[in-house]
């Protein structure tokens, strides 16, 4: 807390923002994991249609939370004399609300309330089922063409890659862990506790992957929430509301920057085509036509990949869009934020396109959204850019 408190313009906003319950969202979304697993077997085994259970989303006193926003609500006019600052607040305030609305949804059992409210979150998909649909028929009938790969990076060899990355950046503060996180990812608390970047044990990756990681975690997600941190505003090193689809869009855009086999798909495909079938089929539906894309879809580009690999990625990308929902057997309801990552870059490419690179700086000053770019301006809050270390990282650690 103290070092998130050092000099900042909000600090009596952030200890009351501090103050409010513990609100593990993504958590309380996501169904019991041991449950799940059974029902997948039965799925895969039978045919059986899921019927998640919520018991940490049950448990959760969401009333509780809703009274502690109503009196954080009154306090911001009293704890702040900046109108700037105060309206961002509010609007985080606002955005946990529908939250806690979603959790009380997933209480009452009301899929169709959970996909309403999970759509005002993240947005709507910028693109329809149609257009991916002709999206999915060309990149099976135009197959990129695969370089394999030479070289691959373990986990103690990703270790003194984010490391050193960190290093150039001055992040000398984070610290780099090996987990049994399935992916790797970064974790930063509103609270004392320093911020980390948490990777797989089992890490085993091409170099080409393992330069796309370090840019997207570390020179754009670390980077962002780095600046937060030491900037000006406190909730910038947390997040402003609406702050994720820029989020992953910024990470994706410079992670497409240094991919080595180039793609003329933006990424993102699986997740909105997923998502955009949700809104239309059931989860068995969903996963049959994700199952039957992607094994064409493999085949196409000669990958190297199982039957059951396919089919396992097919029931992760289902099961992501349809977190929160108990009624799996009907159609149209879902957790629709899964468009974010596609979304995400449309809308970096737009901006970019319509502003310039000069707002670079702006959405590098923390955990901002392109729809705080006013705000953030008139505060004179920017930080700096990624120096693109990653590709040098990994050669020079390969070699060495």
């Amino acid at each position: 807390m103290e070092v998130l408190l050092k000099n900042k313009i909000d600090t009596k906003l952030f200890e009351a923002y501090c103050d409010l319950p513990h609100f593990p969202f993504f958590w309380l979304v996501k169904p019991d994991t041991e449950a799940f697993m059974r029902a997948k077997d039965a799925f895969f085994l039978h045919g059986e249609v899921p019927h998640p259970l919520y018991a940490a989303c049950d448990d959760y006193p969401v009333d509780e939370l809703l009274i502690a926003l109503e009196r954080f609500d009154q306090q911001i006019a009293s704890l702040t004399s900046n109108d700037i600052v105060a309206r961002l607040y509010r609007a985080k305030s606002a955005e946990l609300r529908i939250r806690a609305q979603l959790i009380l949804s997933i209480q009452r059992r009301d899929d169709t309330q959970v996909t309403s409210l999970s759509e005002e979150l993240f947005g709507s998909p910028l693109q329809g089922l149609a257009h991916l649909e002709d999206e999915l028929e060309h990149m099976i009938s135009n197959p990129s063409k695969r370089v394999a790969p030479h070289k691959s990076v373990d986990a103690e060899t990703f270790v003194l890659m984010a490391k050193e990355t960190l290093h150039h950046y001055q992040m000398n503060d984070w610290s780099v862990c090996l987990t049994a996180t399935g992916s790797v990812r970064i974790g930063s608390s509103r609270r004392s506790h320093g911020p980390t970047l948490s990777i797989p044990a089992n890490l085993h990756i091409s170099a080409d992957r393992a330069v796309q990681l370090l840019t997207h975690e570390i020179e754009v997600h670390a980077l962002r929430t780095h600046h937060g941190r030491k900037g000006p505003l406190a909730l910038l090193g947390f997040c402003l509301d609406g702050y994720i689809t820029t989020e992953e869009g910024l990470a994706l855009y410079y992670q497409m920057k240094v991919a080595k086999n180039t793609s003329t798909h933006l990424p993102g495909f699986w997740n909105s085509y997923a998502s955009a079938l949700a809104r239309e089929m059931s989860f068995t539906d969903v996963f049959e036509t994700i199952f039957r894309a992607r094994t064409t879809h493999s085949l196409a580009h000669k990958k190297d990949e199982t039957e059951s690999d396919i089919r396992n990625s097919a029931w992760r990308v289902t099961a992501r869009c349809h977190r929160g929902i108990h009624d799996l057997g009907a159609s149209g309801t879902g957790f629709m934020r899964d468009h974010i990552y596609r979304n995400g870059v449309l809308q970096i490419e737009k901006a970019l396109e319509e502003q310039g690179e000069e707002i670079l700086p702006f959405l590098f000053s923390g955990n901002v959204g392109i729809n705080h770019l006013a705000d953030i301006k008139k505060l004179g809050l920017t930080g700096t850019v990624p120096d693109m270390v990653s590709k040098k990282i990994v050669s020079s650690t390969i070699k060495g």
